[in-house]
């Protein structure tokens, strides 16, 4: 599991920082998936992709939840080898995600 922050321009899209995390189209297998999450927590995107390698002949999935705040947006991402792992850890990965407190004042 990573956890990065990017900083943006002042009126940077939500759009935008998606398109950032976004795996370049070569290596995407199906459509991205992006979820808008609703419910308790900070505002939080799912984004969902599945990848192959050509060069390890590999499929995995990336998850990653964007936390986008004022300037600059907090990711939390994780991938899976077997994506078979993903459907399963999803409802778990969701609740960690609404259980994340973003300190929009913080330095980084």
């Amino acid at each position: 599991m990573r956890l990065n922050r990017l900083r943006y321009p002042a009126g940077t899209t939500v759009d935008a920082v998606v398109d950032e995390v976004l795996l370049p189209a070569e290596l995407q297998l199906l459509q991205p998936e992006i979820e808008h999450l609703a419910g308790p927590g900070p505002r939080r995107i799912r984004i969902r992709q599945r990848a192959f390698r050509e060069d390890t002949r590999t499929v995995s999935d990336h998850v990653t939840y964007a936390f986008p705040f004022d300037q600059a947006a907090w990711l939390l991402s994780v991938a899976f080898p077997d994506p078979r792992d993903t459907d399963q850890r999803l409802p778990e990965l969701d609740a960690l995600a609404a259980g994340v407190a973003v300190d929009e004042g913080s330095p980084a």
